[in-house]
């Protein structure tokens, strides 16, 4: 594009700086969320593994419904934390591609306002 029309290194430069330091934020943000994640993991595999251990002891006082409630509880807080996750994804790629798009737009703008005769159909796309 910059080789056709230089103007759009006027938006793909900043764009391109916008691009890291979004990155950059949602690494940082990523990192806590991942680590939150772990921390919410273990208690439902450890709360998983010992329950099956104890199956019937927990059958025998009748309290298989504490334990499913207590289950969905830990299986909830942790699903909530993998909902975050995505969403932090989602956050980035929408910024990113944005971005993207921004650059884009402004290589059209500038190839339809450029002189007829400025640009070949050939190096501009155009059949």
């Amino acid at each position: 594009m910059a080789s056709v029309t230089w103007q759009v290194l006027i938006v793909a430069i900043p764009a391109t700086l916008a691009s890291k330091y979004v990155q950059g934020y949602y690494q940082a943000s990523a990192r806590e969320i991942i680590r939150i994640n772990g921390t919410t993991k273990a208690p439902v595999m450890n709360f998983a593994a010992e329950t099956s251990l104890r199956v019937v002891t927990v059958r025998a006082f009748n309290m298989v419904d504490r334990f499913v409630k207590n289950y969905l509880k830990l299986v909830e807080t942790d699903a909530s934390l993998f909902f975050h996750s995505n969403v932090t994804m989602e956050w980035l790629i929408i910024r990113i591609e944005t971005l993207q798009n921004l650059t884009v737009f402004t290589a059209a703008l500038l190839l339809i306002l450029v002189p007829m005769d400025y640009v070949s159909p050939g190096n501009a796309n155009i059949t």
